[in-house]
């Protein structure tokens, strides 16, 4: 399925990018403190929540909310918000 595909490449790389900035600002995973998760298809959460588990491994896991929304361009199917601190 081209959309299901399409939905775990964007997740994957929306983590890869997320442990880039977490990085670029002195942090990483550890540090979260919390996730703001939004997907366009909310039926699509049990996949995004494989992918989170396996990105997370054993990390501390933070807070975390999962919506679905539509987004602001239909291109995008998730998208993610990061809080996390300093080190």
């Amino acid at each position: 399925d081209v959309l299901l595909d399409d939905f775990k490449s964007q997740a994957e790389s929306l983590f890869r990018k997320i442990d880039e900035s977490l990085k670029n600002y002195g942090s990483n995973k550890d540090n979260m403190i919390s996730v703001r998760i939004y997907l366009r298809d909310i039926n699509n959460f049990h996949i995004f929540n494989e992918i989170y588990e396996k990105w997370l491994k054993k990390n501390k896991k933070p807070a975390r909310t999962c919506v679905g929304a539509e987004l602001a361009d239909k291109r995008w199917l998730v998208e993610m918000e990061v809080v996390a601190k300093k080190i």
